[in-house]
C-alpha cells in the first residue's frame, strides 16, 4: 500500500499531506482488519477523497441520512468500531471533512467490515 500511494505522491495525484494521512490511517486501519485488498481499496479512495476536498472539490449528500442507512445496513457494532477507527483516523487529517464527505468515508470504511 505504501508503495503505492508513493507512486500517487510521485505523481502528484496526492500531495505529501494527503500522503502523510493515508499512510497514519492505513497503520490504524491495520491494527482493526486483515483485510488487506479492503484496506488498500478504503486507503486509495481517502487519499483521493483528501485531495479532491483540499482542491475545493466536495461531494454534496444528506450526512445524517447516510449515515443512517449505512448504520441500519451493517448493525451497530460493525458501525461503532467503524465509528471508532475513523475517529482516530481523523485525528491524522491535514483537513477537516464536511459533515457529507465525512458519512461516505463511514459507507466506504463500513464496507472494509462488512461481510
Amino acid at each position: 500500500m505504501i508503495e503505492k500511494l508513493t507512486i500517487l505522491r510521485e505523481s502528484d495525484v496526492i500531495n505529501e499531506n494527503a500522503f502523510g494521512f493515508a499512510v497514519k490511517a492505513y497503520e490504524e486501519a491495520k491494527k482493526y482488519s486483515e483485510s488487506e485488498e479492503k484496506i488498500n481499496m478504503f486507503i486509495t479512495h481517502l487519499a483521493m477523497a483528501t485531495m479532491r476536498i483540499i482542491r475545493g472539490d466536495i461531494v454534496e449528500a444528506d450526512a445524517e441520512e447516510l449515515k443512517t442507512s449505512v448504520k441500519l445496513e451493517v448493525g451497530e457494532k460493525v458501525f461503532a468500531l467503524v465509528d471508532e477507527l475513523w475517529n482516530k483516523m481523523k485525528k491524522h487529517s491535514p483537513i477537516v471533512f464536511p459533515d457529507s464527505e465525512d458519512a461516505f468515508i463511514y459507507l466506504h470504511l463500513c464496507n472494509v467490515f462488512n461481510e
